[in-house]
């Protein structure tokens, strides 16, 4: 059900000043929330608020915790999970942070958690 965070594969792992410049920089300068790279990544939210409420739909996660607040744990994992490979410029496995995330918010969220 869960997407692998191509995010991980892309753009923080591959590019790592894109990586920089997005989590450290960009999001300080107002213009960039009109941009059309924040338009990319609404829609990159988008697409985990559809997948959450199929989720919720299908009863494999809870409904008592807000969808909304649910893709932000995601959003916000990924970027806390890569940020200190990112700066200090190491490598890292996207395929073991995305599994590691996984888990936890799974975990926590699950209609029924198998552990």
């Amino acid at each position: 059900m869960f997407i692998k965070l191509h995010m991980f594969k892309n753009s923080f792992h591959q590019d790592r000043v894109f990586a920089k410049i997005l989590l450290l920089e960009v999001r300080s300068y107002p213009l960039f929330f009109e941009s059309r790279a924040y338009r990319h990544i609404q829609n990159y939210g988008d697409m985990i608020l559809d997948i959450i409420n199929e989720g919720i739909y299908s009863k494999e996660i809870r409904d008592d915790v807000n969808p909304k607040h649910i893709r932000q744990m995601v959003l916000g994992t990924i970027e806390h999970l890569c940020l200190p490979y990112i700066i200090f410029d190491r490598e890292f496995s996207p395929d073991e942070l995305a599994d590691d995330a996984w888990r936890i918010i799974f975990s926590g969220i699950a209609k029924n958690p198998t552990r």
